[in-house]
C-alpha cells in the first residue's frame, strides 16, 4: 500500500503493509510522514482485490475523506514499469507476481501482422 503526500509540491510517499505496518522502502520518492491507518481500509483491500482479479498486476487508488470511500484509478503498470523501486521491495514484488499462463493471454488480431 502507497500513500502520496504533497504530489504537486514535494512529492513524498510511504509504503505500508496491508496490517498498516509502515515498511522502510522507497518509490523513487522520498518517504513521507506516517499517517493513520484509515478507518475503512479492509473495505479498500477488498474492493482492491475485487477489481484486480482478472489482472497479473493493477494498481487500484482509493481515497478517504470524512469517511467517505471515493475510487480514484485503475492503473495497470505505474510509471510505465519504469519506476525506480528499493532493490528489496523489487525482490519480493518480484516472488509475489505471478503472471497468467501461456493461454490465458489474449492475442489481438494486428498481434500477428509482420
Amino acid at each position: 500500500i502507497q500513500v502520496h503526500s504533497d504530489r504537486f509540491v514535494e512529492h513524498h510517499s510511504r509504503v505500508y503493509s496491508t496490517t498498516w505496518e509502515a515498511l522502510p522502502w522507497s518509490t523513487g520518492h522520498p518517504s513521507g510522514p506516517e499517517v493513520e491507518r484509515p478507518r475503512r481500509l479492509r473495505e479498500m483491500i477488498s474492493a482492491a482485490a475485487l477489481l484486480a482479479q482478472d489482472f497479473d498486476m493493477l494498481r487500484v487508488d482509493f481515497y478517504e475523506q470524512d469517511d467517505v470511500l471515493w475510487f480514484g484509478e485503475l492503473t495497470p503498470y505505474p510509471g510505465s514499469g519504469l519506476v525506480t523501486l528499493d532493490p528489496e521491495m523489487e525482490r519480493q514484488l518480484g516472488q509475489w507476481w505471478r503472471l497468467p499462463s501461456r493461454s490465458r493471454v489474449r492475442r489481438f488480431p494486428w498481434s500477428d501482422l509482420t
